[in-house]
């Protein structure tokens, strides 16, 4: 099992915006930390892949939330955000492709090099680039009013 360590905590300096930006982070850390608990302990590779396929369209779909939010509002940098995006994209098809690259393999060694990437990724990224918007958490929340998290409509 994991050490407490390796789990990747919610804590106040990820907040941005009290509402469906945070509720969809705090879910990408739950999946992060799902793979990194379960990440030892995976019977076979396709139970790998289906928890990967899960965060990379949980994390897609939020990506596209973000965005439209930040268009709606006018969020000064949203083209470098979508590029951010983009490069977020990319690694998450780089930790797919581990994960269909390496059926055979030990996926200890997987599930590790896996963690490592989802931790430095989803904390760097809500820390470097989302926190920008926190300033504009007043008008993220009013556009945003009445919108699902998207863990209750896509990805039960």
């Amino acid at each position: 099992m994991a050490s407490q360590q390796n789990y990747i905590q919610w804590n106040d300096s990820l907040t941005i915006d009290e509402g469906v930006i945070d509720d969809d982070h705090r879910y990408l850390i739950d999946l992060s930390n799902q793979f990194i608990r379960f990440g030892n302990k995976f019977e076979n590779a396709a139970q790998a892949k289906e928890l990967t396929n899960l965060l990379k369209d949980y994390a897609l779909a939020h990506f596209r939330r973000e965005e439209d939010l930040q268009a709606q509002i006018g969020f000064p940098d949203h083209e470098e955000h979508k590029k951010a995006h983009a490069e977020l994209e990319e690694n998450l098809s780089k930790i797919k492709g581990i994960i269909d690259e390496n059926a055979g393999v030990d996926l200890q060694d997987v599930s590790q090099q896996v963690s490592l990437l989802l931790r430095r990724w989803l904390l760097t990224h809500i820390l470097k680039h989302d926190i920008e918007m926190r300033q504009y958490a007043p008008q993220i929340r009013a556009v945003s009013a009445g919108t699902v998290p998207l863990k209750e409509v896509a990805f039960l």
